[in-house]
């Protein structure tokens, strides 16, 4: 989260909703943060960039410039689409994430 507003108060590219959020959001997902954060945190930025790429009024070459770079982005938590007929982008999220995390656990005696 903290790594996103920073995006917004240094990168003029974030700046101004829409188009910037989903800047802001890609970048955001390149951080060696984001393989720490919840996976509903993942979904709800996935779905948070669909909403704001369909309020950015883009063409459609534009368009599909980022559902690529959002597919990208987004590889094993959500996919994105342009419906070409209404020209706006459709996301559906991954069946499951799965993470490898190694688990430390503290050598108890038993004597004690």
């Amino acid at each position: 989260m903290t790594f996103h507003e920073s995006r917004h108060r240094y990168d003029s590219r974030t700046w101004g909703g829409g188009i910037g959020e989903v800047e802001a959001i890609i970048m955001q997902t390149s951080h060696k943060s984001w393989d720490y954060v919840p996976e509903n945190f993942q979904q709800s930025q996935a779905s948070y960039a669909q909403m704001s790429l369909n309020t950015a009024k883009l063409s459609p070459s534009k368009l599909a410039e980022y559902v690529g770079r959002l597919n990208e982005a987004f590889y094993d938590i959500a996919t994105f689409d342009v419906n070409t007929n209404k020209n706006i982008v459709e996301m559906s999220l991954s069946n499951a994430i799965f993470r490898k995390f190694e688990i430390v656990a503290p050598i108890r005696n038993k004597n004690k």
